[in-house]
Parts: C-alpha cells; sequence; structure tokens
C-alpha cells in the first residue's frame, strides 16, 4: 500500500512541473561568510548541491572554516522526501550523514528538517533549516545547527532563476563550543 501511495504521489508531483517547476529541479548554492564563537572567528566557505526529483531530493554541502590558526571542514549529504512540495510552500525531511575532513575522518548520522516559503509568486524565499549529527557510540549529538536564509530573485527565464541572498545560523558543537554564523551568497535553480 505504502508502495502504491508513493508512486501515486512521485507521479503526481512530476506531472506538476510545468506549473511548479522547482519539483524538478538543480539547485547550486554558493555562499560564503563569516563564524563567530566566544573565543574565535573563522571565515567560511558553504557551497552546496541538492537535486530535487518529485518526492525525492539529494542534498550535499561542504562547510569549510578557517582562521589564522587553522582549518576545519566536514561534508553533509542527506536524502530527502519532500512531504509538502508546492509553488509557496515546501517541507522536506531526511537523513544522511556528515563526514568530518580532518585527521579523525568520522562519519556521524544526520537528520535534516527544511523548508522553502515562497512570497510575491517566489520573486522571495524565505528557508528556515535544522540539522542534527549525533554521534551514536557516546549517544550525544556533535553538531546541532539552526539556520535561517532568505533570498530575493533577481533574474529568472522560465528554466532558470538566481537568488541573491543572506543568512544567519547557530552551531552547538560537542562539548558546549558554539558559533554563530553570518553568510550570504547565490542560489541558482535550474529547472
Amino acid at each position: 500500500i505504502t508502495g502504491v501511495l508513493f508512486g501515486a504521489y512521485q507521479n503526481n508531483l512530476i506531472s506538476s512541473s510545468n506549473t511548479n517547476p522547482s519539483v524538478t529541479s538543480f539547485e547550486i548554492l554558493v555562499h560564503g561568510g563569516i563564524a563567530n564563537s566566544e573565543t574565535e572567528s573563522f571565515i567560511t566557505a558553504l557551497p552546496r548541491v541538492r537535486l530535487n526529483y518529485g518526492a525525492l531530493s539529494g542534498d550535499f554541502r561542504y562547510s569549510f572554516y578557517t582562521n589564522e590558526d587553522g582549518s576545519s571542514s566536514f561534508i553533509d549529504a542527506v536524502a530527502d522526501f519532500n512531504i509538502i512540495t508546492g509553488k509557496k510552500f515546501k517541507m522536506s525531511v531526511g537523513q544522511g550523514v556528515m563526514y568530518t575532513l580532518d585527521d579523525t575522518n568520522l562519519t556521524y548520522h544526520e537528520s535534516y528538517v527544511g523548508i522553502d516559503i515562497g512570497l510575491m509568486d517566489r520573486s522571495i524565499l524565505i528557508s528556515p533549516e535544522f540539522r542534527l549529527a549525533y554521534d551514536w557510540n557516546i549517544k550525544e549529538p556533535v553538531n546541532t545547527e539552526f539556520s535561517l536564509r532568505g533570498g530575493y530573485r533577481i533574474f529568472s527565464t522560465p528554466k532558470f532563476a538566481i537568488y541573491a541572498n543572506v543568512a544567519a545560523g547557530y552551531q552547538m558543537m560537542q562539548l558546549d563550543y558554539t558559533r554563530t554564523l553570518v553568510y550570504g551568497g547565490l542560489d541558482i535553480f535550474i529547472q
């Protein structure tokens, strides 16, 4: 029954791609900014790629933090289920991994919830997100992240759109280490 219902939902979404092109799209998000903790500041690069196909999405993000003391980075890879997909509102939940790119090369389970709210015929996009990377060995979160991104469409054709955006985020890392993020960049949608 689940397979039949999912298949019908997926087919319905794909057939609506003429009226809602974001249902089948490729997104490139090029972001950069600064991150601050109580003791240090970082320059960040946060490029991201997302592939949407109806009820399913793949989301890949590379996070790079650097300052005069060194750098750190990790990759998030999440498979999403788009629970609600409409022209004005989209909600996705996903599961995947966070992989650290340092001496430890550790992998953690990651959960994701994201929302896109389109205003004024999607001229403005507001996107809150939540990520939780969890270490099941010690039974503690290693990264809890909240972010809010706002974008304004600066260019569009029926199959292509570019949004300029600004965002803010808050990360709670293991061992009570927190940092705030302020970043911006471009979101490119190819449909």
